[in-house]
């Protein structure tokens, strides 16, 4: 019998050496990295367009409620719920309490409950934060509580001018010290102001990482 030797040949196998490895992992982690930077940027502008968008939209729906207010001003005297007295529909306080009272008309009341459609509101700055404030009825003095509203923060300051329709002048206060109060007595014997309404009504606006913005609300010829 011959012999039957049998050869068996075995393939080379090739394999990634350690180096190889540990440059891949090194790419993979540099990629990860920059496509982790490039999210968080892009996460972060996009955070700062979001509120960026905001900060305009509360801006001009702050501004759309103050030039409502101020176009729909009505020579209404008032009484003022702490001190009994008579105001005129449009005043400014000389202490600074706040920045601007005024009645307005085309108070809208959908649900038809029992109140005026002319509304007291006022202005004040409280903490850089700029507040408007209404209350639910003119002249009840038994009813001083009021509802508050702030419509925008971070608010260096602010300041309104009038404009005098008598001798087209300026004023940062209203009524104006040159003003000449007419006092007449009405049916039922109260007492009421007569004054003038200014022509117009600038205010400024001065807004933290925005800057100032000047506003002139022109005031309907009836008021």
């Amino acid at each position: 019998m011959k012999n039957i030797r049998l050869s068996v040949s075995n393939k080379n196998t090739s394999g990634f050496t350690l180096l190889e490895l540990l440059l891949a992992v090194f790419i993979f982690a540099l990629i990860s990295t920059g496509a982790y930077q490039v999210f968080n940027v892009a996460q972060r502008n996009a955070s700062l367009i979001s509120d960026k968008q905001k900060r305009i939209r509360d801006i001009s729906l702050s501004l759309e409620i103050i030039e409502k207010d101020f176009t729909q001003l009505t020579p209404r005297f008032w009484r003022d719920p702490f001190s009994d007295a008579i105001t005129p529909s449009l005043q400014t306080d000389y202490s600074g309490n706040y920045l601007v009272r005024l009645v307005r008309a085309g108070w809208r009341n959908p649900l038809g409950t029992n109140r005026s459609e002319q509304q007291a509101v006022a202005y004040r700055l409280v903490d850089d934060k700029l507040q408007r404030e209404y209350t639910q009825h003119l002249d009840n003095i038994s009813s001083t509580e009021s509802v508050k509203t702030i419509l925008l923060d971070k608010v260096n300051s602010i300041s309104i001018r009038y404009l005098d329709r008598s001798n087209g002048e300026w004023n940062e206060n209203w009524p104006p010290s040159s003003s000449e109060n007419r006092v007449q007595s009405t049916s039922n014997q109260e007492e009421q102001i007569l004054i003038n309404l200014p022509i117009a009504v600038e205010l400024t606006i001065d807004l933290e990482n925005v800057g100032e913005l000047i506003s002139i609300i022109p005031l309907s010829p009836g008021a």
